[in-house]
């Protein structure tokens, strides 16, 4: 019943916008290069649609084919409006849509948005339209990094960066949005290596970091995942962290005191300034973070790991 009235809604919209000449929806397709897109621990999704609706990023592996936005960027997404782009998103051949929203926090840091205006629009709400990947795929993708890392290892025998930092740096690699294939990804990846693997200096010590952050607010609620390569620098008791990240910076300060950390966080993305208070775990060889504050709309909360 409640699929009937969904598509009856969707369809009653869409009739009296052709009667004015137009639909109210755009359709764009993805021409970006990215292999690998956010995916979160636990997620839910709005079934009642044509295809499920997800408010964050779905906990399976997914590709993007498209991006579907409603023609008026200052119109609220009623479920009509949800109806009707989930509509054309299963015409498309969409598995499912995500929720985003171009001046939410984060949407500028995500894989294949930078640079590719066909995906985001500054100011308009948007769905972007997924399709599920295979086992098959999924574990070609695992075979590929597999052969990335060994190359690493083969090209520099002497290196003693671990197994989980070479993997993370994979993952990093594909967040740039660089193909698993390309001679590129292997010259990034040796570059991102070879500066965490690099001993300590007066500046202090590399690690890679990877990193989950939210940002809600009454009316919207936006995730993403980014990475970097961050100096720790330990002085005494105190701590800082400075990021060098493409996408985002990130900065702490604070102390450390019989392994555990506490101090302020700073974390921007884009035109989004964040500050907060953060407390974690420092060993030889984790580091862990985690944040939450309030923003000018809403709350923010951070969780960020760090290997070498």
């Amino acid at each position: 019943m409640k699929n009937f009235q969904a598509n009856w809604l969707a369809l009653a919209l869409l009739a009296g916008a052709l009667t004015v000449g137009c639909s109210p929806m755009r359709y764009s397709e993805f021409a970006g290069r990215a292999n690998s897109w956010p995916t979160a621990a636990g997620s839910m999704a709005e079934r009642q649609f044509a295809v499920p609706v997800y408010r964050g990023w779905p906990e399976r592996p997914y590709r993007v084919i498209g991006s579907v936005r409603f023609e008026d960027p200052n119109k609220y997404w009623d479920d009509g409006i949800i109806a009707m782009a989930a509509g054309m998103a299963k015409g498309k051949g969409g598995d499912a849509i995500v929720m985003r929203s171009g001046s939410e926090f984060g949407v500028g840091m995500t894989t294949g948005a930078i640079g590719d205006p066909k995906v985001y629009s500054v100011n308009q709400p948007t769905a972007l339209v997924i399709q599920w990947k295979s086992s098959t795929e999924v574990a070609e993708e695992g075979q590929q990094v597999d052969r990335l890392v060994a190359g690493f290892r083969e090209r520099h025998p002497e290196s003693t960066v671990k197994r989980e930092v070479a993997s993370m740096a994979a993952d990093y690699v594909q967040w740039l949005g660089l193909d698993l294939n390309s001679p590129a990804t292997a010259k990034k990846l040796d570059e991102v290596l070879q500066e965490v693997g690099q001993p300590a200096d007066n500046q202090g010590v590399r690690w890679l970091f990877r990193g989950h952050v939210r940002a809600t607010s009454i009316t919207t609620s936006a995730s993403d995942t980014v990475y970097g390569v961050a100096t720790v620098q330990r002085n005494g008791d105190a701590l800082t962290i400075v990021s060098t990240s493409e996408k985002s910076e990130l900065n702490f300060s604070g102390t450390l005191q019989d392994g555990r950390i506490a101090g302020q966080l700073g974390f921007s993305a884009g035109s989004t300034i964040i500050s907060a208070k953060a407390e974690g775990v420092f060993t030889d060889a984790k580091i862990s973070l985690t944040g939450q504050g309030h923003t000018a709309d809403g709350t923010f909360q951070g969780s960020f790991t760090f290997n070498r």
